[in-house]
């Protein structure tokens, strides 16, 4: 008697898995390892593009709730900190598109927005404007008739331009 063994709940003898196994599969159905990697690579390399331009894709304040995440099929997921902000993504799909051609060059469809949290670094600090004294003539200030804002105005001119420490 054969050596038997069960396989996806069927009975095969030895002879039967070597000659029709669908375990064996022919070499012009393979593929290479290093093509599977330059496809994946590929699709990599788009979705790294368009995260490093995202803020001048979606402008500051989308950019500042959302990360593109995945493209795939010309669909561009978008990865956004509130279903509000998915929602607008979803508004703003045909836009958000027409800008990645622009300023990528790459062809995407549609852009889904889905609920989650992005993995947004912490903003970069940006330097604070100085203090500027607004150029206010005087005399004009002396004919405003309520007093409370003729103090904020006269406080306002009182400002100095402020030396940072360093």
């Amino acid at each position: 008697m054969p050596w038997r063994f069960r396989r996806a709940h069927r009975y095969f003898t030895l002879s039967q898995t070597v000659d029709k196994s669908p375990a064996l599969v022919a070499y012009e159905g393979m593929r290479r390892v290093g093509t599977l990697l330059d496809d994946f690579n590929k699709e990599v390399a788009k979705s790294f593009r368009i995260h490093q331009n995202w803020a001048e894709i979606a402008g500051e304040v989308l950019a500042a709730h959302t990360e593109p995440v995945h493209l795939k099929n010309y669909t561009l997921t978008i990865l956004c900190d509130a279903p509000l902000w998915a929602q607008q993504v979803g508004i703003l799909s045909d836009s958000l598109c027409e800008q990645i051609r622009k300023v990528t060059g790459l062809k995407v469809k549609t852009c889904e927005g889905r609920f989650g949290q992005p993995r947004k670094h912490s903003p970069a600090a940006r330097p604070k404007a100085p203090s500027v004294k607004p150029a206010i003539d005087p005399q004009i200030v002396a004919r405003i008739r309520d007093p409370e804002l003729k103090g904020y105005i006269l406080r306002l001119l009182a400002i100095e331009d402020e030396v940072p420490n360093e």
